[in-house]
């Protein structure tokens, strides 16, 4: 999975990714309602701004010489043990 950059961004390709991942979760019966609750909102919110709030953080980060990245808790490691 690979975000465009802050220069370019795309609001689809970032639902696309974010529900690739949900559609995992759901496929492993591994998705709380509370994740399905933030993931509606997330995918409300995304929609209706163009993700720019994201982009702009990525680009803040960026020039600041920072990168955003996301990780999988520790404790969720044993799941697919």
């Amino acid at each position: 999975m690979w975000l465009k950059t802050a220069e370019s961004p795309d609001s689809q390709l970032l639902r696309a990714e974010i529900q690739d991942v949900i559609d995992a979760r759901l496929l492993a019966n591994n998705l709380s309602k509370q994740a399905k609750v933030h993931h509606e909102k997330l995918d409300q919110m995304v929609s209706e701004s163009g993700a720019s709030e994201i982009y702009t953080l990525i680009a803040l980060l960026d020039a600041l010489g920072f990168r955003l990245t996301v990780t999988l808790k520790e404790d969720e490691l044993a799941i697919g043990e």
